[in-house]
C-alpha cells in the first residue's frame, strides 16, 4: 500500500472526524457496510469489490461529509493509475456542507448553495429527459412490434375472401 492512498484516505477519516460523524453512523447514510468504510479509510481500495464499486462508495461518502463527490472520485483515478493526486489544500478548499443532518448545519439560501442547486436541478433534468426519450423510443418500439405481429399472424376472414361459389349465388337468386 502506497502512502498516497493511505493519505487519500485520511483525508477521507479527516472529513468524517470533522463532521463528527462515526463510521455506523456514516454506514447508516450512505448504506455502504463499515468494513468497507474502514478500507476506504485506510486506502485498502484492492480488498474492496470493484472499481465501479469503490467509485459509487467514493461518490456517497464523499457527498455525505461535505466534500465534492467528482473530485474525490478523480483523485481515486489518479491513485488508481498511479499517478500522485493534487495537493491536500486544494481539496480543503473544495469542500461543501454536509448534505446529512448531523453535524454542521449548511447555511440555508447561501449563493454558493443556491448556485449548486441550480446546476444539480439542470442535471438531473438532463437525465430525465434521457430517461423520458428512452421510454418513448420503448414504448413505439413495442406498439410498432404488436401491430406487425397482428398483420401477420392475421387469420382470413370466412367470407369475402375473393373466391366465389356459383352454386351460392343462385341459390340465393330464386329465394
Amino acid at each position: 500500500m502506497t502512502p498516497e492512498r493511505i493519505n487519500f484516505g485520511s483525508r477521507l477519516r479527516d472529513q468524517r472526524e470533522a463532521r463528527q460523524l462515526s463510521l455506523a453512523a456514516l454506514a447508516r447514510v450512505t448504506k455502504i457496510p463499515e468494513r468497507s468504510l474502514e478500507r476506504l479509510e485506510e486506502g485498502r481500495f484492492d480488498e474492496l469489490p470493484g472499481d465501479v464499486f469503490v467509485r459509487g462508495f467514493l461518490r456517497s461518502y464523499a457527498r455525505s461529509v461535505g466534500m465534492d463527490p467528482e473530485d474525490t472520485v478523480r483523485r481515486y483515478g489518479e491513485l488508481a493509475r498511479g499517478g500522485k493526486p493534487e495537493a491536500p489544500t486544494a481539496l480543503a478548499a473544495r469542500t461543501r456542507p454536509p448534505v446529512i443532518g448531523e453535524g454542521a448545519a449548511p447555511a440555508r439560501g447561501t449563493p454558493t448553495q443556491e448556485v449548486s442547486l441550480i446546476a444539480k436541478a439542470l442535471a438531473d433534468a438532463g437525465r430525465g429527459t434521457r430517461r423520458v426519450s428512452l421510454t418513448l423510443a420503448v414504448i413505439i418500439l413495442v406498439i410498432v412490434a404488436t401491430l406487425t405481429l397482428s398483420l401477420l399472424l392475421r387469420r382470413p376472414s370466412r367470407t369475402g375472401d375473393g373466391l366465389s361459389r356459383a352454386g351460392e349465388t343462385s341459390a340465393t337468386s330464386d329465394a
